[in-house]
């Protein structure tokens, strides 16, 4: 099956009345699936880099990304909670054959979404040299976090609206394109922040000299560096979504504010983003937690965040597929395709997930080894990454489950699911643990609290609740 034809092909089996076998499905999300996967292995690949760069500097320097990573997620994960409600709608209608309100959507999401990051930016530059602070972090690290900071906040509308238009692209079930677009931003970004980190080098190479040239700014470089990589990426993401896309591409339309296209996306991302800011503020208290047991538990809790995303992010990159098929498959009301689907993605990525926790058990030596030179970090990563690899299988079905609702639109459950076991079993098990057994102590909660929730997810499968979507009527999408 080509890659390319994946929208295509998703398309006739929603027309389809006659029997589709297992395997032509299995065969789809394969198609989907790979090419997000590579995508998101390679965005962990270039925060592994970046981390592995920054590592070289020193532990504080570390300690100084690592304390306000949280709060970069915490800011990003509201506007990708507004690009769900949006690219949901999108994807519903294309799965409804209605264009002209798909495009619409989109109109309107690119709107709500220029305004809200743009605030955000302005709000969180003008607040940068209080963040790290507010966190829990000391003077010697404290001025490095905030310029990192700063830098990367400004250059936050340009991540968002990259992110918007690759989750649009998806949701007409091209996959494949943003997926490429987002390896060339993490092969932008290695480039860019060796330039912009390091100063100018000279190396020897078969008797000749290379001289590579360098800023030398440090962390801040490594934000730069970042935001450039975005920024080079995003023209062209726009480009392909707006000229080349056959079903998104500008028309001259009458464009107009449509109040129900912004009450939907409200009412699909405001659990999103509650959700977001409930489990992203419940890190930020994990890593208020870690801070208290000094700066290398920070900079251990950091890298084994890092290497521990080549494991998940295998899950959400499938989960991003299983968004874009359950949308469309709901749009169309094929429920039996939606339930189908949402199973075979399940499985799929629950066992992709295992495999990989398995690796990562028994690399976790060398994962941590290439982050940091520092030994007393890397046998704390390594116990605690370990720690975590046992809940890998169940945390994939959470994030995978959770990617199929949010296709059909179904969002309050799983957020209330997400943010209730972050706040009510980790956080209060990290607080008990930590006293006892350190850093190790908190990641033995995270794991038990991930089970918990997987298990939750998979009891929610078995209902009809998240599939009422398919019930209402063609007309009301």
């Amino acid at each position: 099956m080509s890659r390319k034809d994946t929208g295509k092909i998703l398309a006739s089996m929603l027309k389809s009345t006659e029997y589709i076998s297992c395997g032509a499905k299995i065969r789809l999300i394969l198609a989907m699936a790979f090419p997000a996967m590579c995508a998101q292995i390679s965005q962990i690949l270039m925060h592994y880099i970046d981390a592995s760069m920054v590592g070289q500097l020193g532990p504080l320097q570390s300690a100084a990304v690592g304390l306000v990573s949280s709060s970069i997620w915490l800011i990003g994960g509201i506007c990708l909670a507004v690009v769900s409600g949006f690219a949901v709608q999108v994807a519903q209608n294309i799965g409804a054959c209605k264009l002209i309100k798909a495009r619409a959507a989109t109109s309107m999401g690119f709107f709500c979404l220029i305004t809200l990051s743009l605030l955000l930016s302005v709000v969180s530059a003008v607040s940068a040299d209080r963040v790290p602070y507010i966190l829990g972090g000391t003077e010697d690290i404290a001025p490095m976090a905030s310029s990192y900071f700063l830098i990367y906040m400004c250059a936050f509308p340009v991540l968002v609206m990259n992110m918007y238009a690759a989750s649009l692209l998806q949701a007409t079930g091209n996959i494949r394109t943003p997926s490429l677009l987002n390896i060339g931003v993490c092969i932008l970004d290695v480039i860019f922040n060796f330039i912009f980190i390091f100063p100018t080098r000279r190396f020897e190479i078969l008797g000749c000299t290379l001289t590579l040239p360098g800023f030398h700014m440090g962390i801040t470089g490594a934000a730069a560096g970042t935001a450039l990589a975005e920024g080079v990426i995003c023209v062209i993401m726009l480009w392909m979504l707006l000229v080349r896309n056959e079903q998104l591409h500008i028309r001259r339309e009458k464009l107009y504010i449509s109040p129900p296209v912004i009450f939907r996306a409200f009412r699909i991302s405001a659990p999103i983003c509650l959700d977001h800011l409930a489990t992203t503020g419940a890190m930020v208290a994990s890593v208020a937690i870690v801070s208290v047991l000094g700066t290398r538990a920070i900079a251990a809790h950091s890298f084994a965040i890092t290497a521990e995303s080549f494991c998940y992010m295998i899950g959400y990159g499938t989960a991003f597929a299983g968004t874009s098929v359950i949308g469309q498959c709901v749009g169309a009301r094929r429920r039996d395709l939606a339930r189908n689907f949402t199973v075979i993605i399940t499985v799929i990525g629950v066992g992709m997930m295992t495999l990989a926790a398995v690796v990562m058990y028994v690399t976790a030596p060398v994962l941590i080894g290439l982050l940091t030179p520092d030994e007393e970090i890397r046998e704390l990563g390594t116990a605690i990454l370990r720690i975590e690899a046992f809940a890998e299988p169940l945390y994939g079905a959470s994030i995978l489950i959770a990617g199929c609702m949010r296709g059909a639109g179904d969002t309050m459950i799983p957020g209330l699911m997400n943010s209730g076991t972050m706040w009510l079993i980790r956080i209060p098990l990290s607080l008990l643990l930590v006293k006892t057994m350190g850093l190790q102590g908190v990641w033995v909660a995270m794991a038990l609290e991930l089970c918990i929730r997987g298990c939750l997810f998979l009891l929610r499968l078995r209902g009809d609740g998240w599939l009422k979507a398919c019930d209402r009527k063609k007309s009301t999408v």
